[in-house]
């Protein structure tokens, strides 16, 4: 008797900590990472002002953009979970200040079409091997949906101006 309500237990605690670690650490760490882009996605804003005073190069450009998209993405995939409205006040993220940067963020997009794009990328040119055009055949398709998130993040956040 003490054998089986010592295993039913033992699975019990391991049942708990499997779930916790999963639920826990694991998701806690893909929000932390989501939510820290939006502020970065703002930052890349100032960074982006000085392109055309020569700071910048272009490699830069293109991750300071991507920046942009990140933070749209991110908030797009955070506002979906099932733990979002707990985000402020259980993890105190400061979910009214990331609000502020996505406007931001959403205000340049509108204005900034990412060179990140399916429209961008399309005009670039085609590979000479047919592994390579594949390969740009499912990038292309991927970062279709991609344009669909970030042109309805833009619709939800971005300010007529």
């Amino acid at each position: 008797m003490k054998l089986r309500l010592f295993i039913l237990i033992a699975c019990l605690c391991l049942g708990s900590a499997v779930l916790g670690f999963w639920f826990g650490f694991r998701d806690g760490a893909q929000m932390g990472i989501m939510f820290d882009s939006i502020p970065r996605g703002s930052i890349a804003l100032f960074d982006l002002s000085h392109a055309n005073q020569g700071q910048v190069t272009r490699n830069m450009v293109i991750g300071f953009e991507g920046d942009v998209d990140l933070a749209l993405l991110n908030a797009y995939r955070l506002e979906r979970d099932p733990l979002y409205p707990l985000l402020e006040p259980v993890w105190a993220f400061p979910l009214s200040n990331a609000h502020d940067a996505l406007v931001r963020v959403a205000n340049y997009r509108k204005v900034h079409p990412s060179p990140l794009s399916s429209t961008a990328l399309a005009k670039e040119p085609v590979p000479d091997t047919a592994q390579a055009r594949a390969y740009r055949r499912d990038l292309l398709e991927g970062t279709k949906e991609t344009d669909r998130i970030v042109e309805l993040m833009v619709k939800k956040y971005a300010q007529s101006r």
